[in-house]
């Protein structure tokens, strides 16, 4: 975030593997900006062992990066994350 979404965008979309950005919504719902999100992801080694993992993106985002008080980015909601890990 902190370098706007000329350097965001093109960053994610080259990534193979997903954003993970579970408390991260626009005014349309899904954060249509970030490429492959998705809320969580769970992971299965050969053992059989399963690992969950949850993206949450600090709250204070807005507050602390001028990409947003320049108004870089539309409108996004930062959730509380105490609501996303119990949903």
């Amino acid at each position: 975030f902190d370098f706007g979404p000329d350097f965001l965008l093109p960053y994610l979309g080259s990534k193979e593997a997903p954003t993970l950005a579970a408390n991260i919504r626009s005014e349309k719902g899904a954060s249509e900006f970030l490429p492959q999100q998705k809320l969580s992801q769970i992971y299965e080694f050969k053992s059989g062992i399963k690992i969950g993992v949850i993206g949450l993106t600090t709250i204070f985002t807005p507050d602390t990066t001028n990409a947003f008080k320049d108004k870089k980015f539309p409108e996004y909601k930062f959730l509380n994350y105490t609501d996303i890990v119990i949903a």
